[in-house]
């Protein structure tokens, strides 16, 4: 595997794709099978601005390659992963990871594509994400990397073509990704549990006939996400034990990105002001406890990413000139 070094820079990445029953292996052969789906149901929680309290050290982490990084998932032993570059012939998508101390970024890249999207990370070191195009296969696939062997996925529902999406946005230590696929038919993300052990992918589906992405799973199942409603507003969404909630900051444009065992919820919303805001979310279905996050050297956008069970975040921010940049907090008094 290729090694670089830091410049701290960041990288602020997500395609446009997905995922449902269709596995497809590096070697070409594809599998799947038919997607179960989870009836929806939908409650609403009230908000309560009221910060947690956690203070955070904050460490830019990017790559030298590109003016454009973001870090997308942090692991429980603290290994994260993330992605530079624009997606652009001149600056393609390319996805790394990294271990405490992270002083070195290591390179990670499915041969012969077009770009490489790193999402998550299990604490068994799998890394799930996006490959763009690659050599011999149209469209883009999601994939599950372990221990140096790439495995691609495609749900069937996603049309198949140069313009078809399969993504894999988080993965927990049992082996359950979330992602979704889009289908070049319709331009309508939908958001997908997947199975590694059994090949399945599993249809979610928190409010149909809306735009919708699955970001993050926890331990124990539960999952979060985002859906694009009118007016092109977002509202984040939680699953949990067969309900699902609607999230929002005071009716503001709200994404769900992350969740931990705790279902400490992480995501951003942009205030009355056009400002992009990260945030932690504690007690989601109750009291609903923000904290809300800036990173120090941000000029206007912060977005948080994920979340372990050590209260570690992950994220990427915009500064003064423009540039995106990933970042890793740790609580003060950690590592």
């Amino acid at each position: 595997m290729t090694h670089f070094l830091l410049r701290r820079t960041p990288c602020a990445v997500c395609v446009a794709v997905s995922a449902i029953a269709v596995a497809a292996c590096s070697n070409g052969a594809v599998s799947g099978s038919t997607a179960e789906s989870i009836p929806a149901a939908s409650s609403k929680a009230r908000p309560n601005t009221q910060p947690t309290g956690i203070q955070f050290k904050y460490e830019t982490i990017d790559d030298g390659a590109s003016t454009t990084s973001n870090l997308s998932g942090v692991n429980q032993l603290g290994k994260i992963v993330g992605t530079y570059g624009t997606g652009t012939a001149s600056d393609p998508y390319g996805g790394f990871t990294s271990r405490s101390p992270y002083s070195r970024l290591d390179a990670l890249n499915y041969p012969q594509a077009a770009g490489t999207i790193a999402e998550g990370v299990s604490s068994n070191k799998i890394v799930v994400g996006a490959v763009v195009s690659p050599s011999s296969l149209r469209g883009t696939w999601g994939f599950v990397w372990d221990a140096g062997a790439w495995t691609l996925v495609k749900d069937r529902e996603d049309g198949g073509g140069k313009d078809s999406v399969t993504e894999l946005t988080a993965i927990n230590d049992s082996g359950l990704a979330t992602g979704y696929y889009v289908n070049p038919s319709t331009h309508q993300p939908s958001p997908v549990e997947f199975n590694l052990l059994s090949n399945q992918f599993i249809n979610l589906d928190p409010d149909s006939g809306v735009k919708q992405v699955a970001t993050g799973i926890n331990g124990k199942g539960d999952i979060v996400g985002y859906e694009t409603g009118s007016g092109g507003k977002y509202l984040g969404w939680f699953y949990r034990t067969g309900s699902y909630f609607t999230i929002a900051h005071a009716g503001d444009d709200t994404q769900l990105w992350g969740i931990n065992w705790q279902d400490e919820l992480v995501g951003s919303y942009k205030d009355k002001s056009g400002v992009t805001h990260g945030f932690i979310l504690t007690d989601p279905t109750g009291s609903q406890q923000w904290q809300f996050i800036d990173e120090p050297n941000a000029a206007g956008t912060t977005v948080v990413t994920d979340i372990n069970n050590h209260n570690e975040i992950t994220g990427w921010y915009v500064d003064s000139n423009g540039n995106a940049n990933g970042f890793v907090g740790l609580p003060q008094g950690s590592r």
